[in-house]
């Protein structure tokens, strides 16, 4: 459908993309080349970009957008099917575009002229050829958890303008990011968003505590006032009876039924609720302390310090190597050197440790999961790093989950800021729980780094016999 024209009704936020895009230096150059969008659940960050890409390739030509996620294929599954669904409830589904769903790219003509069209297009990290070679005029990068500073680095030097999006469940390259004087956050909840559903707006509510209502909030009433009521009607009754707004009188009562039902969770209100960081209750591990590499590259220059391997097999996930610096004491040094499955590798695993910096012969350890077998060949694993390519790797003799966690948070852990996914796994290692009780095992998932820590750490306290 071609030279059709639609009324739109736009977000609050996008409204604040389009303000950020316009702002100027007293130069009249352009203000801001990051624009980060952080928020709670349902906040309209999504829809509010798609309508801001729209407008920009409807309104100008040879324009090439980009969109972004660690694989093309997420990307299609999340952004481009909320794009197409927010396209079809607006009216605008292929209005002045063509859409080729093979290739994932919207095609905007402008009458049917090639050598002027603009393009949204739908990309993955995953693929080199399109992180090092794509020139975008935009590029969004939606929920950059796992993208390590180098892929951003290629996208952000062919991108005139980049876009974050996110929710504060965790750290991403955005918080750093957003330091920069040329970077503008533009937070918002799902308040902020007209289009979120109502069962989901219900479900977000649902978390509130007590603590967090206005009345509790601003001092009018305490918490423990509000719990000492035995039901919904009599708290109810009491605060009406001190002519509150009806607003702050069905937030209280509406927050203490939360509390009843065991809903409320300060966790997920402040992450899913707020758009706020926050620390996971359930998370297994805490009080890590972060360093820059050029510290930990000081340390380990100067000698002191033994230094030790940790390693975790992974054919279709991450094969994860740890460096470990052990300070004779309860302190323990760690950097990211090796994180790729083994189905991704150019050339064998004990190459790619080589190249990662891990030394032949027997001048260290590296401590290995026992759980070793090739899955295409059944072949060791840890016999072939030793026998072909001389690397002193040594099989984990396994703690209980209980023992190697009592004995970490009896230590000292630190990392290097630039392992990004020992900060990733750090922040999302946490316990399996059934029916709100703990199994007292962590979540199988994503703690490839975690489980080489684990292991180096266990083996290092035998190989001292520390009793910490």
């Amino acid at each position: 459908m071609k030279n059709n024209s639609i009324t739109l009704d736009f977000t609050i936020v996008f409204w604040k993309i389009k303000k950020a895009l316009e702002a100027k230096n007293k130069d009249g150059t352009q203000k801001y080349k990051y624009i980060i969008l952080k928020g709670s659940s349902r906040s309209s960050k999504t829809i509010s970009l798609c309508d801001i890409f729209d407008l920009e390739a409807r309104t100008k030509h040879n324009r090439r957008l980009t969109i972004w996620r660690e694989t093309k294929t997420l990307c299609k599954k999340t952004v481009l099917a909320d794009l197409i669904k927010h396209h079809k409830r607006t009216g605008r589904y292929k209005l002045d575009y063509e859409y080729n769903k093979t290739e994932s790219i919207l095609y905007y003509t402008h009458g049917g002229k090639d050598e002027t069209s603009s393009t949204i297009e739908i990309q993955g990290t995953d693929d080199d050829e399109a992180v090092h070679g794509f020139e975008q005029d935009w590029a969004w990068i939606n929920e950059p958890y796992k993208m390590s500073p180098d892929t951003f680095d290629q996208i952000d030097m062919r991108s005139s303008v980049v876009f974050l999006d996110y929710n504060p469940k965790k750290k991403t390259l955005a918080d750093s990011l957003s330091k920069k004087e040329n970077a503008i956050v533009i937070h918002s909840t799902f308040r902020d968003n007209p289009f979120c559903p109502s069962e989901q707006r219900i479900k977000i509510l649902s978390y509130q505590p007590v603590k967090y209502c206005r009345l509790v909030i601003e001092n009018q009433e305490s918490a423990s006032k509000i719990f000492s009521f035995k039901d919904r009607q009599a708290l109810k009754e009491y605060l009406s009876s001190k002519k509150y707004s009806s607003n702050k009188v069905n937030e209280a009562v509406r927050c203490f039924q939360n509390e009843l039902v065991a809903d409320a969770s300060e966790y997920k209100w402040k992450v899913y609720g707020l758009g706020e960081k926050a620390e996971n209750p359930k998370k297994i591990h805490s009080g890590w302390i972060s360093i820059p590499s050029r510290e930990y590259e000081k340390l380990k220059a100067s000698g002191d310090y033994p230094v030790y391997y940790g390693l975790d097999y992974g054919f279709s996930v991450p094969t994860a190597c740890v460096e470990i610096m052990y300070d004779g004491d309860r302190t323990f040094y760690l950097k990211q050197i090796l994180y790729k499955p083994i189905n991704q590798m150019s050339k064998p695993l004990g190459e790619e440790l080589r190249a990662a910096g891990v030394p032949a012969g027997d001048v260290t350890y590296i401590f290995a999961d026992s759980q070793d077998k090739d899955v295409k060949s059944g072949v060791s694993m840890t016999s072939d790093l030793r026998s072909y390519h001389s690397l002193n790797v040594i099989p984990v003799q396994k703690p209980t989950y209980l023992e190697r966690f009592e004995y970490m948070q009896k230590c000292i852990i630190v990392y290097t800021s630039d392992s990004i996914n020992i900060e990733a796994e750090y922040d999302t290692y946490e316990w399996h729980y059934i029916n709100g009780e703990s199994t007292e095992k962590p979540i199988k998932a994503d703690d490839h780094l975690m489980n080489a820590i684990e292991y180096a750490m266990w083996m290092i306290k035998i190989l001292h016999k520390l009793n910490l």
